[in-house]
C-alpha cells in the first residue's frame, strides 16, 4: 500500500534557517546508530554509512545491482525495493544473511562473524518534485537476538528430545521388566522402537552354539512387513554374513550408515535377490548396535530410514541405551531360566528321594509287621527271655529308624503336622529320655537329668520328646563307654533353653557349622560302631524350627565333647493357652468282639496277626488273595476288614471300592493297612472309604483300641 508523501515542508523552512544545514545532515547520516543505504532508481548503491560498513565488514563494488542480486531475488528483497520506488514504506523482519554469499560486500573482514541477522526498512525518498528519486535502506542489527532465540528453540527443542528418549525408554524398561520371557518381551520393544526411533527394527540374538536367531522383526508399514518378513526367512543372519547385524555382533561396536545407496547395498547384502528385497524395502538410512552385557555380546538391534529420516551419532547414544537395558533383560530371563531349571531338578530329585523314602519305609515295614506281631504273640504265650528281648529292642531301633526317614520325607514336604498344647517341658524330657534309655543303659553311660518343672511351652508332646531323645542319642553314639551326659533347662527372659552336654569324641571346626543338615555325619573313629543314618539332628533342627525355635551346636574340637542346645519360646502361664486338639473318646471297658477279616499278600504278617487277634478273642479269617477276600466278605459278612493296600492284581484301593458296592456288607468296617504313612496317603485312604489308617508294624497294644472303638460305635 502507497502511503501519501509526507509533508516536510517545515521541517525544510527550519534547515533553511541553519547556518550549514548541509553538514549537520550529513553528520546524522554518517553518525547514525543504524546502518544506512541509499539506491538510485536503477538499482545502483550511492551511499552507505559507517554503521552499515561495520555491520557488513565492506561497502558494495561500484557494479553492484539490487535488482540482479540472485539472493536478494530469491528471498524477494528485489521485489520489495520496486514498491518502496512506487512509494510505498517497507519493513522487512530479521534474515539471516552470510556475508560471504553476499555480492554487494567487498571485504571479507566482518566484526560479528560470517552470518548476521538483519531487519530492514525501506523508505522512499522524494525530490523537491514530490518524486521517489531514491529509497534508503535501514538496517537493526540483530544478530544477538536471533542467535538468543535460536539457541532458547534450540535448548526447548533438545530438553523435548531428552524428555522424549528418557520417555521411551522408561516404556522399553517397562515392557522388558515385565515378563521373563524375552522373546515376547524384545518383540515388543521392536513395535515400541516404530516409529519413534525407527521405520523397522529387527532383534537378533546370538544362541550358545554361536549361530543367530531371529527374534524380532518389526515394520512400522503393514504392506513391508511382509518384505521383513520374507528377508528373515531367506536370508537371516549368521557368523561372517555381510549384514550390519552380524557385523556389530563380530566387532562389539555400533555401526552407523547415514546413507544408504546402491554401493552400501552391494556391500551388505548376500546376493542379488538379498539386495532385490532391501531395495523392495527401500531403506535409506540404518544404524545397528549390538546388544552387551560387560565382554559379551549378546545380540544385535538393527534399525532402519525409509523415508527422509537419517541416523546420526547422535542418535547411537540412544540406541546404545537401549541395547544395554534390553542385554540386561536378556540375561536376567537367561539366569532365571537356569535357575527355573535347577529349580526344576531340584524338586524332581527332591521328589524322587521322597518317594524312595516312601517305598523304602513301605518295604521296610512289611517284613517288620510280622516280625512285631511273632515277637508279641511269643511273649504272650511263653514269657519273656534274654534273646527275645534283644531281639525286641533291635526291631524296636529298626522301626525308629524307619521313622526318622519318613520324618526327613514329610517334613521335607511341608507335610509334617504338630499337635500343639501348653506343655511343661520336664513332661517332653521324660518321655525323650525313656526313648533313649536303651542306647544310655547299653553303652553304660551315667545320665544326669536337672530340668525343672514349670518351664513351660506351647508344643507337641510326642515330637518335643522326639527331639530330646535324638539328641541324647546322639550324645550317648558318639560317647565312649562309661561316659558322662547332662540334660539342663533354664529360662531367659521370654525363651526357654534346653542343653545336652557330653564328654564325647567332639565336633570339628569344619563340621560345627553342618552338624544339623541332613545326613550328616562326622568322620569320628567310633561313627561305624555308633550307627545312625545322620539324620537325628536334622530332625532336630527342623522339629525345634517347627516350633518357632532355633538350634545351636558348641565344641571345642575333637575330644573335647559336644553341647547342643534347643531354644523355644516361653508360654505366659497367666495367658490363657491356644486350644488344642479334642482328645480321641475314651475305649470301651468291654468291647463287643467281631469277626475280622485280614486281607494282606504277605503271609506270614497275615497269619500272625490273625493269630494275636484270636489270642484277644477275635473271630479271625484270613486270606492273600483280593478276589478271594471279596466272595469271603459276601459268605461271612465281617464286621471288620484289615486290608493291605498293596495287594496284587487288584490293590487295596479297588477292593475297597469292590467292598462298599456290595450292598449287603453296608456296615462293613474297612482299616487300613500299608507301610505309607505320609498325609496325602491318609488323605487318599480316608477318601476311598476307610475308617482308619494304620502305618506297619503295626504294636498289637495299637491295634486292639482302634478295632475295640471301631466295634462299639
Amino acid at each position: 500500500m502507497i502511503e501519501d508523501p509526507p509533508d516536510f515542508t517545515g521541517l525544510r523552512e527550519r534547515l533553511a534557517e541553519l547556518r550549514d544545514p548541509t553538514g549537520l545532515l550529513e553528520e546524522i547520516f554518517a553518525g547514525a546508530p543504524v546502518g544506512l543505504q541509499i539506491y538510485a532508481p536503477d538499482g545502483r548503491c550511492v551511499l552507505v554509512n559507517p554503521a552499515h560498513t561495520a555491520l557488513f565488514g565492506g561497502v558494495p563494488p561500484p557494479e553492484y545491482n539490487v535488482f540482479k542480486d540472485n539472493i536478494l531475488v530469491e528471498r524477494g528483497v528485489a521485489d520489495l525495493v520496486r514498491r518502496a520506488f512506487a512509494g510505498e514504506r517497507i519493513k522487512i523482519p530479521a534474515i539471516w544473511y552470510d556475508i560471504r554469499d553476499l555480492h554487494d560486500i567487498e571485504a571479507t573482514k566482518v566484526s560479528g562473524g560470517r552470518r548476521v541477522a538483519v531487519a530492514a526498512q525501506l523508505v522512499p525518498l522524494r525530490d523537491s518534485k514530490n518524486v521517489v528519486a531514491h529509497v534508503l535502506f535501514v538496517f537493526h542489527d540483530q544478530t544477538a537476538e536471533m542467535l538468543a532465540r535460536e539457541q532458547a528453540e534450540a535448548a526447548a527443542a533438545a530438553a523435548e528430545t531428552r524428555a522424549a528418549q528418557a520417555s521411551f525408554l522408561a516404556d522399553a524398561s517397562r515392557v522388558l521388566s515385565s515378563s521373563l520371557d524375552f522373546d515376547v518381551t524384545l518383540a515388543q520393544v521392536a513395535r515400541l522402537a516404530t516409529p519413534a526411533l525407527a521405520d523397522f527394527c529387527i532383534v537378533d540374538l546370538v544362541n550358545e552354539d554361536g549361530s543367530f536367531r531371529r527374534v524380532a522383526a518389526a515394520h512400522a508399514s503393514p504392506e513391508r512387513q511382509a518384505i521383513l518378513d520374507e528377508l528373515r526367512r531367506q536370508f537371516p543372519a549368521h557368523p561372517g554374513s555381510p549384514q550390519p547385524a552380524a557385523r556389530v555382533i563380530a566387532s562389539g561396536q555400533p555401526e552407523l550408515l547415514p546413507e544408504v545407496d546402491a554401493r552400501v547395498l552391494l556391500e551388505h547384502t548376500q546376493n542379488e535377490e538379498h539386495r532385490q528385497l532391501m531395495q523392495r524395502l527401500d531403506v535409506r538410512s540404518h544404524l545397528a548396535v549390538p546388544l552387551q552385557l560387560g565382554d559379551r555380546t549378546l545380540g544385535a538391534i538393527s534399525l532402519g530410514f525409509v523415508g527422509t529420516r537419517r541416523y546420526s551419532l547422535a542418535d547411537v547414544a540412544l540406541v546404545e541405551a537401549l541395547a544395554s537395558r534390553a542385554a540386561v533383560a536378556i540375561d536376567n530371563a537367561h539366569l532365571y531360566r537356569a535357575a527355573e531349571a535347577a529349580r526344576a531338578d531340584a524338586e524332581a530329585a527332591s521328589l524322587a528321594k521322597d518317594e524312595f523314602l516312601a517305598m523304602l519305609g513301605h518295604e521296610l515295614r512289611n517284613p517288620l509287621a510280622p516280625m512285631v506281631t511273632a515277637l508279641e504273640l511269643t511273649r504272650a504265650r511263653d514269657g519273656a527271655s534274654r534273646e527275645r528281648t534283644i531281639i525286641e529292642r533291635q526291631v524296636d531301633h529298626l522301626r525308629r529308624l524307619v521313622d526318622d526317614l519318613l520324618d526327613v520325607a514329610r517334613i521335607t514336604r511341608g507335610a509334617l503336622e504338630l499337635d500343639r498344647r501348653a506343655l511343661d517341658l520336664i513332661e517332653a524330657v521324660t518321655d525323650g529320655v525313656e526313648l533313649a534309655r536303651p542306647i544310655v543303659d547299653q553303652r553304660r553311660h551315667r545320665l544326669v537329668v536337672a530340668v525343672p518343672p514349670g518351664l513351660i511351652v506351647f508344643g507337641d508332646r510326642v515330637r518335643l520328646a522326639q527331639v530330646v531323645a535324638n539328641l541324647v542319642t546322639n550324645a550317648a553314639r558318639y560317647s565312649e563307654s562309661g561316659g558322662d551326659i547332662w540334660i539342663s533347662a533354664t529360662r531367659v527372659d521370654r525363651e526357654i533353653s534346653l542343653r545336652v552336654r557330653d564328654t564325647g569324641a567332639g565336633i570339628s571346626a569344619e563340621l560345627l557349622p553342618r552338624v544339623f543338615e541332613t545326613f550328616t555325619r562326622g568322620s569320628r573313629a567310633i561313627d561305624r560302631a555308633a550307627g545312625g543314618l545322620g539324620i537325628g539332628l536334622a530332625i532336630v533342627k527342623s522339629l525345634t524350627t517347627l516350633h518357632g525355635g532355633r538350634a545351636i551346636a558348641r565344641s571345642e574340637g575333637q575330644g573335647q565333647g559336644s553341647e547342643l542346645e534347643i531354644v523355644l519360646p516361653a508360654l505366659d502361664v497367666s495367658a490363657p493357652a491356644r486350644q488344642a486338639r479334642t482328645a480321641a473318646e475314651p475305649i470301651s471297658a468291654a468291647p463287643r468282639l467281631g469277626l475280622v477279616l485280614i486281607v494282606d499278600d504277605n503271609v506270614d504278617a497275615a497269619e500272625l496277626l490273625g493269630d494275636v487277634l484270636a489270642v484277644h478273642g477275635f473271630e479271625v479269617v484270613t486270606t492273600y488273595d483280593p478276589y478271594e477276600a471279596l466272595a469271603l466278605a459276601k459268605a461271612r459278612r465281617p464286621s471288620i476288614a484289615l486290608v493291605d493296600l498293596g495287594l496284587p492284581g487288584m490293590d487295596g484301593y479297588a477292593l475297597a471300592a469292590e467292598l462298599r458296592a456290595e450292598p449287603t456288607l453296608a456296615d462293613l468296617v474297612l482299616v487300613a493297612v500299608t507301610g505309607y504313612g505320609q498325609r496325602s496317603d491318609r488323605e487318599r485312604t480316608t477318601a476311598a472309604g476307610f475308617r482308619e489308617h494304620l502305618v506297619k508294624p503295626i504294636k498289637i497294644d495299637q491295634l486292639l483300641p482302634v478295632l475295640e472303638t471301631l466295634l462299639t460305635r
